[in-house]
């Protein structure tokens, strides 16, 4: 056997346990898109969209719609935090990730979206101040197009 297939083997049983955990923490998978689980008995009227990579942690969204844009949206943050590490509470572009689980070798982090007043206050109050505004307001966990969320960086 060569060393291409023999890791390559080696990768697809390690995807399949953390699979199998990710199912532990949210429930049977309902539906894969390529590297991005999608988990609808999680949250009763909502959809869990969960990457499953080799990274040590994986990124999550949360809607109550059945639309699969959250995909694209996890594609594009999973590239560009390929070379970096995303923490609990870290604002990136118009998301703040939120520790949301963790599993044997990794933790999953809930990308939440923002709207432009609620980064700046990210900014200028922190994080956990914008959860707690969020949470009360109903809209933690989930993101969902908002009056100002556009999705761009601005």
């Amino acid at each position: 056997m060569s060393l291409r297939r023999f890791f390559g083997r080696g990768r697809r049983l390690k995807r399949a346990q953390r699979e199998r955990a990710l199912e532990h923490l949210f429930g049977p998978v309902a539906r894969r898109v390529d590297d991005v689980l999608i988990f609808k008995e999680h949250i009763v009227g909502a959809a869990l969209y969960v990457t499953s990579s080799t990274r040590l942690f994986e990124l999550a969204i949360c809607q109550r719609t059945d639309d699969d844009w959250p995909i694209g949206v996890l594609r594009e943050l999973g590239q560009r935090c390929r070379w970096k590490t995303i923490q609990s509470g870290q604002v990136l572009d118009c998301f703040l990730f939120e520790h949301y689980g963790t599993f044997h070798e990794g933790e999953v982090l809930l990308a939440v979206g923002l709207t432009a007043d609620e980064r700046t206050m990210c900014v200028e109050s922190g994080s956990s101040v914008v959860l707690e505004r969020l949470r009360g307001a109903g809209i933690f966990p989930f993101t969902e197009e908002r009056e100002t969320f556009s999705g761009d960086s601005a």
